[in-house]
Order: structure tokens, then sequence, then C-alpha cells
């Protein structure tokens, strides 16, 4: 490890090791995520900005069930792909775990809530399940808070956001009232950005091409 990384190492730590202030919003969840529920294919309909993400529209996330019928943990393998602004494609490797927080919930019973997504070359993000309604779509969201300096004054937050859906297009009262809803529990810092989306089995991108699907 060369003094480089050493000292980078050390003001990650700092910044991660100490008790900080949770300035993050306490969000409602769905408390009872399954496998089956996030399993298959999904739709972006908006999204907050997400650095993985940039430039990418007309999404597709795919979550493929890594569980045995033995084992306890909840494993997906998670891929998203999408068009850039003049129609290549890029994919978006990563992976994501249900987590149980029953015992943050001083619950007696699995309290199931929480995703932890790694994409490569990205920090991990702690992901919630805000809303599902089945085989419709799904909300989810992400609170990033880190400190600001190494002196420990202020802190950097970010909020991550995602409206899927099962079909390539979600009505319009859906999207608006679910985005309200969002944005009433996170605040108005958080925008969301409408995809181009997908139109006759085509996707439409930035600078006005068709690309088929």
């Amino acid at each position: 490890m060369d003094f480089c990384h050493f000292i980078l190492g050390a003001l990650f730590l700092h910044n991660f090791g100490q008790c900080m202030q949770n300035l993050c919003p306490e969000v409602l969840r769905v408390v009872d995520v399954s496998p089956e529920m996030l399993s298959g294919k999904w739709y972006e309909v908006k999204r907050a900005y997400f650095p993985p993400e940039s430039r990418q529209s007309c999404n597709e996330f795919y979550f493929d069930d890594l569980n045995s019928g033995t084992s306890s943990r909840k494993r997906f393998r998670l891929e998203v792909q999408g068009v850039l602004p003049f129609g290549s494609r890029k994919t978006l490797l990563g992976s994501a775990e249900l987590k149980d927080d029953s015992f943050l919930m001083n619950s007696n019973t699995s309290f199931y809530s929480r995703l932890v997504v790694n994409f490569d070359d990205f920090h991990p993000i702690d992901v919630f399940v805000m809303d599902y309604v089945v085989d419709k779509y799904m909300v989810l969201y992400s609170c990033w808070q880190i400190k600001a300096s190494i002196f420990g004054y202020g802190y950097i937050i970010r909020h991550y956001a995602w409206i899927l859906s099962r079909q390539p297009v979600l009505e319009e009262d859906i999207v608006s009232k679910v985005e309200d809803d969002l944005i009433g529990q996170v605040g108005s810092e958080l925008t969301m950005y409408k995809q181009y989306g997908f139109r006759f089995n085509k996707c439409l991108v930035s600078n006005g091409s068709q690309i088929d699907w």
C-alpha cells in the first residue's frame, strides 16, 4: 500500500468510523419484501441523479435471484441495461442483498425492507423499498451521507430514488401520485428526472433517435 492510499484509507475510516448525526429522512417502507417481489425485469420510469447511470436512458433493471432453498441469505445479481445519448448500449453490473433489520426495529419477526446494493466502481448503498404494487410498480429510495470535512464540520448528503414499472409505460396519474408522495417524505431537494422511455418497442433517446428494443 503506498502513502497516498494509506492517507485516503485513514480519511475514509475517520469519516465512517465515528458516530455521526443521521440527517437522512425517516421514510415509510415496505416491511415484508421477498425475493419474488423483486425478481425479474423492471423498467425505469423516473429517477433522481445517480452517478453510475449518468447519461443513460431507457434503463431496464434485472434482479436475478441467486437464492437457494437452504440459504438464509437473499441475494441477487443486479444488471441495469440502458442506452447512451447517441444510441450505444451500456450495461451496469452489480449485486443486491435483502437484509433483515428486525434487531433495529425491536421486532421478533423478520423485517426485510432494506437492500444493500453494490455497483462496480461505486460505494455500497442502502436502498429501501418505499412502495410496491404487485405486477405494477416499485419505488426505491436511498440516502447517503458523509462528513464534509476530516475535521467533522458539516455533512454531504445524497438522495437517490427510482420509480420502476413492470411495463414500459406507467400511467401518468400513478407516476404523479407516487412522485408527490416520495418528495413529500424526502423533501423538495429531491429532483426526479423522467426517462425518455419506450414507445412501440422503441427506445427514444435524447438526440431524438429511436432504438429498437
